[in-house]
């Protein structure tokens, strides 16, 4: 019932076509908390404004919203503000009641609490497993990017086959220079690709010993966090689950790694752990 992906990242391309069908007493279910005597309030509205409550279950609950139909539309920018409305609840539950268990977007029951309440008591000891494995820890996600001119120009300095291939496509007539050119663009392209496996497998191996978890992530387009800046080339996304003290050794490992041209990071979080959360029956 969760979301390897925060919500605001399943924007993919257009939905199809849907249709909304009535919810008999539903209730739009955003996340699972563990609920301690010092836990605050959510301030925060839910999907259409909707207010939030809280379903309990021992010291188990469930933040959600009362509703009357399935969140579906071909409308895109409907559906991008609905993501973005679940994701915001999600994560004032972080700030309110520490690390929650996200549940997948446009999850509801029917029958109201007591439908939620039977269907925690039934998952009790995996819920509590997941919490307490999540807490005190977030997601963050790295982001790796080439700039290209700067990073070939480092690449073309240091490879002495592209220096004589160069050489030798100035001091030959118009045929052979075309090949030339050709095995030149070649060996610069296997080049990138190394390059950039070799800095993908340093990036993981230097921020390992800060994490609990590591997931290299597919490109895709999202409302934030993942657009590519212009004028630069994605290496790799991955998302880090770690506890939240290493947040600073983490970004200044970060730091000391980017320390070299043609490479930047971009560091983001904490989120809630969207990446990290188990599917649930």
């Amino acid at each position: 019932m969760t979301d390897s992906d925060s919500p605001a990242e399943r924007i993919e391309q257009a939905p199809e076509e849907k249709h909304t069908e009535p919810i008999s007493n539903g209730r739009y279910v955003y996340c699972l908390v563990h609920i301690t005597d010092q836990s605050e309030q959510i301030a925060v509205t839910g999907i259409g404004d909707s207010e939030i409550t809280i379903i309990e279950h021992r010291d188990i609950g469930a933040i959600v919203h009362h509703c009357e139909e399935l969140y579906d539309t071909d409308d895109l920018t409907q559906l991008k503000q609905w993501l973005l409305a679940h994701q915001r609840v999600v994560d004032e539950a972080n700030q309110s009641y520490g690390t929650p268990l996200p549940i997948r977007f446009d999850t509801i029951f029917e029958g109201g609490d007591s439908s939620v309440k039977r269907w925690i008591e039934s998952h009790y000891d995996r819920l509590q497993e997941e919490l307490s494995r999540l807490k005190n820890r977030s997601e963050y996600r790295v982001h790796l990017f080439s700039v290209p001119s700067k990073f070939e120009k480092q690449i073309k300095t240091e490879d002495a086959e592209l220096q004589r291939l160069q050489q030798q496509q100035q001091d030959s007539a118009a045929g052979k220079r075309f090949l030339l050119e050709k095995k030149y663009d070649n060996r610069l392209r296997e080049l990138k690709q190394d390059r950039q496996s070799e800095l993908k497998e340093e990036l993981l191996e230097n921020i390992s010993p800060l994490v609990e978890e590591i997931v290299e992530q597919e490109s895709q387009s999202s409302l934030q966090d993942d657009t590519v800046p212009e004028n630069k080339e994605r290496i790799t996304r991955v998302a880090v689950l770690a506890d939240e003290s290493q947040e600073t050794a983490l970004g200044d490992q970060l730091d000391e790694f980017v320390e070299r041209d043609g490479i930047e990071i971009r560091f983001t979080g904490p989120w809630a752990p969207y990446t990290f959360s188990p599917e649930l029956g």
